[in-house]
């Protein structure tokens, strides 16, 4: 978490790996940052990864869900109650 950063209250980081936090960055009230989930492909369902990256200046809007692999980039504006994800191929 870099300065002048700040996360809200009631925010859940599920950090499993790293959650960068860029400078000037607002995290508002009941984001939840998620930065693992499991491989729905096999049938063992083993847990995946990936880390979460806020550049400089972004605000993360109230009960933002922000989920692995996602980069919000310097400056965005994520509003309130979006879920934000990025899609994986797991090759199957």
């Amino acid at each position: 978490m870099e300065e002048y950063s700040c996360l809200a209250s009631e925010v859940d980081c599920y950090n499993v790996t790293p959650i960068v936090v860029g400078a000037n960055t607002t995290v508002s009230q009941g984001v939840y940052l998620c930065t693992a989930s499991h491989d729905i492909t096999d049938r063992l369902n083993p847990l995946i990864t990936a880390p979460i990256i806020l550049k400089d200046q972004t605000w993360i809007g109230a009960k933002a869900y922000i989920g692995m692999g996602v980069t919000i980039g310097q400056g965005a504006v994520v509003g309130a109650t979006p879920v934000c994800i990025k899609m994986w191929s797991l090759g199957r």
